[in-house]
């Protein structure tokens, strides 16, 4: 299923709080474990690898993600 930038960025303010900085289209999250990682967010889908990977560093849950989503 593809994922459009501003559902992604929703979703991830709603979790993560907001991003600890941007850089051009890439915004940085920090999750609740302090790690940090960018998902870039430029125009149309994001690339779900990169989404997957960004959510195992913050220790969230592909259905914690969803369910996230879907409110």
């Amino acid at each position: 299923r593809s994922l459009k930038a501003p559902v992604v960025l929703e979703a991830l303010k709603a979790l993560l709080g907001n991003p600890v900085r941007v850089s051009g289209s890439h915004y940085i999250f920090k999750g609740k474990n302090g790690r940090t990682y960018p998902i870039p967010l430029h125009a149309g889908d994001v690339n779900p690898h990169i989404l997957r990977r960004g959510l195992e560093i913050w220790e969230i849950s592909p259905e914690a993600f969803l369910t996230r989503i879907r409110n």
